[in-house]
């Protein structure tokens, strides 16, 4: 994937919530996302999929934490979801978490549906485009504890005052944990929202 058009590709596309035309459709200039999808669409995995059709509403638009090159890192659209989350507001949750090369990409879609109860279906699909490819088709869903509505609330103020502008400033280490996760720019991160999670699938809407 081109440096600069990976980033202006993300901006352009959260922020106006739009693709950003034929080329989006691979994350490496003709390479294809081993699990059958690119990096924000769902591919093959069954319970992602099951997810995602599902007919409800989506409180905030799909957020984004990326990092370019190991060393340039940007987050979009989060305050919205991680509110929402705090709320606990019922409806479907997308997020992706992603780091970028000139020669591929790695990362990992979150679909996240709240109940209302409060609990939480979640599905985490791994990706990557590259040298060393990562199907995420047989990740299972799972039936989910979010973490108390001060974390979120937490991840809200690390936030404030960061401008999502391209070669800005960072997000603070906080800020950026919450929205990438663990992960280092060679795996895929996993986010610390939840208290626990125990296997459930298939995954339905009811």
């Amino acid at each position: 994937m081109r440096f600069g058009y990976a980033l202006v590709c993300a901006v352009t596309a959260n922020l106006l919530a739009l693709g950003c035309g034929d080329d989006s459709a691979t994350a490496n200039d003709g390479g294809s996302i081993a699990d059958g999808g690119d990096a924000g669409e769902p591919g093959d995995n069954a319970d992602e999929q099951a997810l995602r059709a599902c007919e409800l509403e989506e409180p905030c638009f799909e957020s984004n934490a990326q990092m370019v090159e190991n060393r340039i890192a940007h987050v979009l659209l989060f305050d919205c979801v991680v509110r929402g989350l705090a709320a606990r507001t019922p409806g479907r949750y997308l997020h992706l978490a992603d780091s970028t090369w000139s020669d591929g990409s790695v990362g990992a879609r979150h679909t996240l549906l709240v109940e209302e109860d409060g609990s939480v279906l979640y599905t985490r699909v791994a990706y990557s485009s590259g040298p060393a490819p990562i199907n995420g088709n047989g990740a299972k869903g799972q039936r989910c504890v979010l973490r108390p509505a001060s974390y979120f609330e937490a991840c809200a103020t690390a936030f404030e005052g960061y401008d999502p502008v391209p070669f800005g400033t960072p997000p603070s280490a906080e800020a950026w944990a919450c929205a990438f996760g663990n992960g280092d720019g060679v795996t895929p991160g996993e986010l610390d929202w939840f208290e626990s999670c125990e296997e459930l699938s298939p995954l339905t809407c009811d």
